[in-house]
């Protein structure tokens, strides 16, 4: 009897453990966009289905893109620790690019958007801020 309760305790403080890690990548980040070259602000949240989405909470220039969501069902890998099976979108583009994100640092986190293989794509870095810009 004892057995099972210690292994049932170490699934649930796995399971635990397992979710703060996951979650660690939710807050807000700071980033040059690359295509206009300003500075944005987006903000990564966990959706109702339990992945993550990012949106755009500021941006340098006045902008109609304000809480526009364009990172898309993010699922924490714990085997890679990043998050994939993820879906960029670019508006201005209107294409849609797979991506995965990667903390390189606790603060520094590396996306990387591609089309078809992760060799043929571009990789950004974004800077975790402890706040919401105004």
């Amino acid at each position: 009897m004892k057995t099972i309760l210690i292994c049932v305790l170490t699934a649930f403080s796995t399971i635990d453990f397992s979710q703060a890690e996951a979650d660690r990548i939710i807050g807000y980040y700071y980033l040059k966009d690359p295509d206009s070259k300003q500075g944005v602000q987006v903000y990564i949240y966990k959706n109702i289905e339990g992945n993550y989405d990012g949106k755009i909470t500021w941006t340098e220039q006045p902008s109609e893109n304000i809480g526009y969501i364009f990172l898309k069902d993010f699922k924490y890998n714990t085997e890679k620790d990043e998050w994939d099976k993820g879906l960029i979108y670019n508006p201005e583009k209107e294409k849609k690019y797979k991506s995965y994100l990667k903390f390189e640092t606790p603060i520094r986190l590396k996306v990387r958007g591609f089309l078809g293989l992760s060799l043929l794509g571009q990789t950004m870095y974004w800077n975790k801020e402890e706040t919401e810009r105004k």
